[in-house]
């Protein structure tokens, strides 16, 4: 299953991520759409060939962004 899970700033939205993430089947790009910062872990960046500045690109594209970041995570699997 997947979903997506919006939160308004200062709402424990870094602790909701680290919740999610803590369990081994369950991947939680964290804050990937933050209005001044793409913040993804640099190997996720690296994949996805933008820097943690690439809110222009991320913005353009937003659902291509996530599918290439789901599919990155499908060939973890």
């Amino acid at each position: 299953m997947q979903f997506v899970i919006l939160t308004q700033a200062r709402s424990g939205s870094y602790h909701l991520a680290d919740l999610l993430n803590s369990a081994p089947d369950i991947t939680c790009f964290g804050e990937v759409f933050k209005e001044n910062a793409f913040e993804l872990p640099k190997p996720r960046l690296d994949f996805l060939g933008l820097t943690n500045r690439d809110m222009v690109a991320r913005d353009a594209d937003p659902m291509g962004i996530l599918n290439r970041l789901r599919k990155q995570v499908h060939s973890e699997g």
